[in-house]
């Protein structure tokens, strides 16, 4: 707030005119009027301006306080010539005579408040290098010390610094070699005026063991671009070295681990302190991306157990259970152990992950027995994989293949194959046993005991079963399915060959199901491809730029059944025009858009 009263006292007090302080201030006198009369209030570098004009403290005429930088002077570029041993005022006006004497005083003023601050700062780094745990010293050309600090002799175990300043390294520690290494690196420095930083070097002893450093020196230049001393400082490391030892070896061990280990802080922010080498064999993510991102491998959990494992997390669970997926392979399970504790007074968390891909398996295979076993309809039977015998079989076995139970028991596997499978299938099986490789899922036809030939899919998986390496086989008759296949099958082969184009796609997700060859010829694009697409991406690669808009509109229609002609960009690059008959509707509780399509010429 600008006192505009007590500045016009002032101003007449000091017998200074609206006009003169304009002038002085560079502005017009319809400015300080303004300011005098309260009508428009000064910039605060203008109330500081004032203020010096006046020789008083800004608070007397504003509720600003004085600041060091308000000494700098306004004027300086008028005095560059008070270097001269005299100065000429007679020809000075008035107003150029005030400047040079208010620039004077704050000329004199800041050079006592620096040489103020320069002892302040000059004390306060004597005490700081005299205080640091580190060796501090200082050399003329000659290599001859002429500082140390307190540490140093600390140090060393030297009693007077006489013994140092003045000396060489070869003179105080002759008895250990001169401390050569050091010396090599001085002389370097000293030569190519190019500092050195955070040098290893070994500290002599001249009790115990020696010890090892970490040594930085730099060169002093004077004026004239001359080398005149060297500054070094040396921090003892051996402490770190041992710690470092000791964690190279845990690292390595950590390293050979098929588990995943990491370390996390907590505080400023959640970061790793350390990730082991086996996040790659596991999560196929490097370090530098974990470290770039704590979360990073949260994105490779699977979907359904992405927000579970977020909310065990954070409520605190120490095991967590889940799966991740890995590029194309298939889906890995994970145990990741959490261990939350308190070291040094910070909160650290320690990860132990586990692949458990294998163990889930003979989980999951024992659950998937029992549960079959539960539910008779479908035939099981449990091989031995070695002996090929059965050891198990259910009831519904005799309505699969028309033999009794007994049969299976009896005569074992090879009856299976040469009796039932049918000959088309039996060379197929001949190299499953041969290879020990079976598929999860086979589809094969038999021949019945009365002769019908039907059709049988198998879901396979390996087990332990009595102390033995097993086969578990659960059977189904899907002749009927497979006719309805057939069936399909001869259906798109007829929509293949009509003229027109057939689109049919999901409503609610937006993808293809079903997209025939002249449509294909139509865009360019084969249906694999564009039935991995969703609605936007299609659109945007086949719907002409300048009939994008017209599309979407249509496509926002509510009636079932609409027509539309645009244009299309096929993959050739050619614009083709189409039409398209839409039609909307509802199959076993999902919507579908079938689009019969035409090429105008």
């Amino acid at each position: 707030m600008f006192k505009n009263e007590d500045f016009k006292k002032l101003r007449k007090k000091n017998k200074l005119t609206q006009q003169k302080i304009a002038d002085l201030i560079e502005k017009n006198i319809r400015t300080v009027q303004n300011w005098e009369a309260g009508n428009k209030t000064p910039f605060k570098s203008d109330i500081r301006r004032l203020a010096e004009i006046l020789c008083i403290s800004v608070s007397e005429i504003s509720d600003l306080e004085d600041r060091r930088e308000d000494l700098t002077p306004l004027f300086s570029n008028d005095i560059d010539y008070l270097t001269k041993s005299t100065l000429d005022f007679s020809s000075q006006t008035e107003s150029s005579k005030m400047k040079i004497l208010l620039d004077l005083q704050k000329r004199n003023k800041i050079i006592e408040w620096d040489n103020q601050e320069l002892n302040k700062v000059n004390e306060n780094l004597n005490t700081t290098i005299h205080s640091l745990d580190s060796i501090i010293y200082r050399k003329n050309r000659g290599l001859k010390f002429t500082f140390i600090n307190h540490y140093f002799l600390t140090y060393f175990g030297i009693s007077d610094q006489s013994l140092v300043l003045g000396h060489r390294n070869s003179e105080i520690w002759n008895a250990k070699g001169g401390w050569r290494e050091l010396t090599d690196i001085e002389e370097k420095v000293i030569n190519t005026s190019i500092p050195i930083e955070n040098f290893t070097i070994p500290i002599p002893s001249f009790i115990g063991p020696d010890g090892t450093g970490s040594a930085t020196i730099k060169p002093i230049i004077n004026i004239e671009g001359k080398l005149t001393d060297i500054i070094v400082s040396i921090k003892d490391i051996s402490g770190e070295q041992a710690v470092k030892s000791k964690y190279f070896y845990m690292e390595s061990v950590f390293e050979k681990l098929e588990h995943v280990i990491w370390i996390i802080k907590e505080v400023p922010y959640r970061h790793y302190l350390y990730i082991n080498d086996a996040v790659k064999q596991i999560f196929n993510i490097s370090k530098s991306e974990c470290y770039n991102n704590i979360d990073f491998w949260l994105s490779h959990i699977v979907n359904e157990d992405r927000k579970r494992v977020k909310k065990e997390i954070s409520e605190n669970k120490k095991v967590v259970e889940y799966r991740i997926q890995v590029g194309n392979e298939r889906t890995r399970h994970i145990r990741h152990y959490i261990y939350n504790t308190i070291l040094k007074e910070e909160k650290i968390e320690f990860g132990v992950i586990k692949d458990v891909t294998e163990e889930k398996k003979i989980e999951e295979t024992q659950e998937l027995l029992f549960m079959m076993i539960k539910y008779m309809s479908n035939t099981i039977a449990i091989a031995d994989i070695k002996n090929k015998e059965y050891l198990y079989v259910n009831k519904a076995i005799e309505d699969l293949y028309g033999y009794p139970v007994a049969k299976f028991y009896k005569e074992g596997v090879s009856f299976w194959i040469n009796n039932i499978i049918h000959p088309d299938s039996r060379e197929r099986f001949l190299s499953y046993f041969e290879n020990k490789n079976w598929p999860q899922i086979n589809k094969f036809k038999i021949i019945k005991k009365d002769g019908s030939i039907r059709w049988i899919e198998a879901f396979v998986s390996t087990i332990k079963y009595q102390n033995k390496e097993c086969r578990l086989n659960v059977l189904k008759d899907i002749t009927d399915i497979e006719k309805q296949n057939e069936l399909l099958h001869l259906l798109q082969v007829s929509v293949d060959s009509v003229s027109d184009g057939l689109v049919i796609s999901n409503l609610t997700d937006g993808k293809f199901v079903y997209v025939n060859k002249v449509f294909e010829k139509i865009v360019g694009y084969r249906r694999g491809y564009l039935s991995k697409l969703n609605f936007m991406e299609r659109v945007k690669l086949i719907i002409h730029p300048d009939d994008f808009e017209k599309f979407i509109d249509y496509e926002k229609e509510n009636t079932s059944k609409y027509r539309y002609i645009i244009r299309v960009i096929a993959k050739s690059g050619e614009i083709k025009k189409i039409e398209s008959n839409v039609n909307k509707f509802k199959f076993n509780g999902q919507f579908y858009r079938v689009a019969v399509i035409k090429e105008l010429k």
